[in-house]
């Protein structure tokens, strides 16, 4: 990197830091957050250099009306302590960066586990008390596995189910959104045959965050 200075060019051997990660406290235990938890953000980055790392935090919710807003400025410390509050109900995000001490080259990474859903503290969220499939663990191709959840909402709201699928390459994808029929029907054609994991999903009719889920492995092998 070339830098004028004073009409003159100086050489700055400065690598930018890499490897920044983002973690919360919380998401670990639990898919939803009360609103008044303090969740603590903690990132952590490596700089070839071995300069001293810098780090800021954004913050995106219903308290910021759904804009990037810094919440703390350039410091060395790499955690950040968020209050919730009920204005942060909702759908959050959290953007870390982090720069050397010479504020040369800065990275920036979204938060990598996924938003984090606040809900209102007074709403018991519902539970998933049970998740069959018919016939269970394999099925042949061409065949409907029959899904059935079963789920407890503790304020007798209205409970909602989503069905995904995971392949075995990774990739996530719905294959029944939102509703209130706790059953769906799991189908693969001849060419689809291999392992998949079958995730339930629930949430109540209070918000839009997905309160439990359960997730069990499945094979598809070929017809008969």
């Amino acid at each position: 990197m070339l830098c004028l200075v004073l009409g003159s060019i100086v050489i700055l051997n400065s690598q930018k830091p890499s490897n920044l990660s983002l973690e919360d406290s919380v998401r670990k235990e639990t898919a939803a957050v009360a609103a008044g938890t303090i969740i603590t953000l903690n990132a952590s980055a490596n700089d070839p250099n071995n300069d001293p790392i810098y780090y800021k935090f954004y913050l995106k919710s219903n308290s910021t009306k759904n804009e990037w807003e810094q919440k703390r400025e350039w410091d060395q410390q790499n955690e950040w302590e968020w209050e919730t509050t009920q204005n942060d109900i909702g759908t959050d995000f959290v953007i870390v960066e982090a720069t050397d001490h010479k504020f040369l080259n800065i990275i920036k990474i979204e938060k990598q586990e996924g938003p984090i859903n606040i809900v209102d503290p007074s709403n018991e969220p519902p539970k998933i008390t049970g998740f069959s499939q018919y016939p269970k663990n394999s099925s042949h191709a061409n065949t409907v596995v029959t899904l059935n959840v079963k789920a407890y909402d503790p304020n007798n709201d209205t409970i909602q189910y989503r069905f995904k699928e995971i392949n075995n390459r990774g990739v996530e994808s719905v294959f029944r959104g939102w509703q209130n029929d706790s059953q769906a029907g799991f189908h693969k054609n001849n060419n689809e045959i291999g392992n998949y994991i079958i995730v339930a999903e629930i949430k109540d009719n209070k918000n839009e965050n997905i309160d439990d889920s359960e997730a069990v492995p499945y094979h598809i092998t070929d017809t008969l």
